[in-house]
C-alpha cells in the first residue's frame, strides 16, 4: 500500500512537471506568431513613441522581461544596428524607469533589412535564437559606408524628447 502511494506521488510530480513543460512550449510558439512590434528605420521621435508602448505594456506585465531583437541590414552602417539597440534599451531603461534587468536587447544577426523587434515575455519562456529565424537564404553584408561617422554620433548623442 505505502509503495502504491509513493508511485501515485511520483506519477503526479511526473505528469505536472510535463504539463509545465508543455505550457513553455506553447507560449513561446504563441508569441513567436505575434510581435508586440516591430519596425526598421525610422526617426528617433517617432521610436520614441514606440518604445513608451513598449514601456506601458513592461509596466502592466510585472513578472516579464522585455526583449530587444535587432536584425543588421545593408541599409545600416556597421555597428549602427547594435547602436540603436543599445539607445533603445538606455531610453525603455533610464527614461521610462523600467528596471535595468528587465530589459535586454540581443544581436540576432544580417537578414538584409535593418529591423528592431519588441517582445514582452513571461520569464520562464526561453526565447528562440534567432528570434524571428532561421532564414532560408540571406543576402551579402554590404553596410552604407556613407557618413557612418555622423550616423553613430547622432544615434550615441540622441536624447530623451528629441524628434530627429
Amino acid at each position: 500500500m505505502r509503495r502504491l502511494i509513493v508511485l501515485i506521488s511520483i506519477l503526479i510530480f511526473l505528469v505536472a512537471g510535463s504539463v509545465d513543460l508543455l505550457n513553455n512550449v506553447s507560449n513561446a510558439r504563441s508569441l513567436a506568431r505575434r510581435n508586440f512590434d516591430e519596425y526598421g528605420l525610422i526617426r528617433w521621435g517617432d521610436e520614441q513613441a514606440r518604445l513608451d508602448n513598449f514601456a506601458i505594456q513592461l509596466q502592466n506585465e510585472p513578472d516579464a522581461i522585455g526583449y530587444i531583437f535587432v536584425y543588421d541590414g545593408n541599409n545600416v552602417c556597421e555597428g549602427e544596428a547594435r547602436a540603436r539597440a543599445v539607445r533603445a534599451r538606455d531610453y525603455v531603461v533610464n527614461h521610462r524607469g523600467i528596471a535595468w534587468n528587465r530589459v535586454m536587447w540581443r544581436y540576432d544577426g544580417f537578414i538584409g533589412q535593418f529591423l528592431i523587434a519588441l517582445q514582452p515575455a513571461p520569464r520562464t519562456v526561453e526565447m528562440g535564437d534567432p528570434w524571428l529565424g532561421p532564414f532560408a537564404s540571406v543576402p551579402a553584408v554590404q553596410h552604407v559606408i556613407d557618413k557612418c561617422d555622423l550616423r553613430l554620433k547622432r544615434i550615441r548623442n540622441s536624447k530623451p524628447g528629441e524628434l530627429n
